[in-house]
């Protein structure tokens, strides 16, 4: 009777860590989808932010023209 219950709690053991396996594999996968969602924002907020820097002191150079 021992040997049957060592057997079910090795059992049981080997679902509990493959289901917490596939838990950590579905919070990386998040984590890796909410970095690359993070970086692309990251850049394409840079480009509009730099572009109308440019914009900005374009504008101004011109408006300093004297005729």
């Amino acid at each position: 009777m021992e040997t049957i219950e060592i057997v079910e709690n090795k059992s049981s053991k080997k679902m509990n860590n493959e289901s917490t396996t596939n838990e950590q594999v579905a919070v990386k996968n998040k984590n890796k989808t909410f970095a690359i969602i993070l970086v692309v924002l990251v850049a394409l907020g840079g480009y509009y932010g730099v572009s109308k820097y440019i914009h900005g002191e374009q504008k101004r150079t011109l408006s300093d023209i004297q005729i």
